[in-house]
């Protein structure tokens, strides 16, 4: 049987989470400031690994199509204090 995987269809402008992972919080909060520099955005300490060696955090936003949420998600996940962008 075959099924057909539709992609997800995404109305713009909406409001868009993503988890932002590192090592330390503040350095991930400076990183987050620099790369939304221009937009409004809200963001709170999410989880810290057992150890204390990752801390995540949730950002949220509002994006007004598919290519600058590409960007933006891009732009977090090439910066030198972000380790993963979920």
């Amino acid at each position: 049987m075959n099924k057909k995987i539709e992609e997800a269809k995404v109305e713009y402008p909406c409001t868009w989470h993503y988890k932002v992972i590192g090592h330390n919080y503040e350095n991930v909060q400076l990183a987050i400031g620099s790369v939304l520099i221009e937009k409004e955005y809200a963001s709170k300490k999410s989880n810290m690994s057992s150890k204390g060696t990752y801390v995540s955090v949730h950002v949220s936003l509002v994006v007004e199509n598919e290519d600058i949420r590409n960007k933006i998600f891009n732009d977090l996940k090439g910066h030198e204090h972000i380790k993963m962008v979920l």
